[in-house]
């Protein structure tokens, strides 16, 4: 076939697409809509042809609910089977989805690719928190999700699904009330990418849990103290000492106060000092 011929092939595919696929109304959907007013027309065309090629109206609410959930992480991202168990959606509905090409199988999970998740996402209703406290409260176990006999890289492939939920609910705290759940979800986090040995991300965690911690149960709780007792390790293992004693002293001086001086985690703290001074070559100090 000659190289015009393919080209004559090309315009037609594309005519056949606009007419058949993309639809002529999709420019008056969009438009409408406050959060795209301020794209030119032809953006909002555009808008309008991607959302229309996967438009949920053919699905049952489940099935729709559940495409909701998945436009919630990123995509290309395998979500593993046990969170739509725990979510409460039907097998049924996942096979339907994988068999009409909205959703993929790969290995125990499910993903969504980039085009149907742009599709889903701006169609009207968001995912709704609200209703999946039930998977929201088995994710902030991560180790349900991420045991301890798993393998890093299957952890690191996972770990994407809680810190998604963590993400959504710190957004969702301006108007609910998720506090609790942030605090010990971002802790859980925290850990997870310690034990990976992957330390900036767990800082990012520990720091995030410092700030939960403080407002939901004040800057001299016993729980703050561990939070900021947890960062300075991490502090630590950065080589960052300076930082590492300070936060150190923070928790020291919680755990004195709310503690007593001759309480098991404010001699852990003592010991945790006097380590970092080691580190530093300041024998004395460390002796102290």
């Amino acid at each position: 076939m000659a190289y015009w011929e393919y080209i004559d092939r090309l315009e037609e595919l594309w005519i056949t697409l606009e007419k058949d696929v993309f639809g002529t109304d999709s420019e008056i959907e969009i438009e409408n809509v406050h959060a795209y007013s301020h794209l030119s027309k032809d953006d909002l065309k555009l808008l309008g042809q991607v959302r229309n090629l996967y438009h949920m109206s053919e699905l049952t609410e489940a099935q729709q609910e559940l495409m909701r959930l998945f436009a919630v992480f990123p995509p290309e991202a395998t979500i593993f089977a046990s969170v739509f168990k725990w979510a409460g959606f039907a097998v049924q509905d996942l096979k339907y989805l994988t068999e009409r090409g909205w959703i993929e199988k790969v290995g125990d999970g499910f993903l969504i690719h980039t085009m149907v998740k742009g599709s889903v996402s701006l169609q009207d209703r968001a995912f709704d928190v609200v209703k999946y406290n039930n998977l929201i409260e088995r994710l902030c176990d991560t180790e349900l999700y991420m045991p301890k006999n798993m393998v890093h890289t299957k952890v690191r492939e996972r770990i994407i699904v809680p810190e998604t939920i963590f993400s959504l609910l710190l957004y969702e705290n301006i108007k609910k009330a998720n506090i609790a759940t942030l605090c010990v979800l971002s802790l859980s986090l925290a850990n997870e990418y310690s034990n990976m040995g992957d330390y900036r991300k767990a800082l990012e965690f520990y720091q995030k849990n410092i700030t939960i911690s403080k407002m939901l149960l004040g800057a001299e709780h016993p729980s703050t103290a561990l939070s900021y007792h947890n960062f300075a390790i991490m502090c630590l293992d950065l080589g960052a000492h300076e930082k590492a004693l300070e936060y150190f002293e923070k928790a020291l001086t919680v755990r004195k106060k709310v503690l007593g001086i001759e309480h098991p985690d404010t001699a852990d703290t003592y010991g945790a000092i006097g380590n970092v001074y080691k580190e530093q070559g300041n024998y004395r100090k460390a002796l102290a």
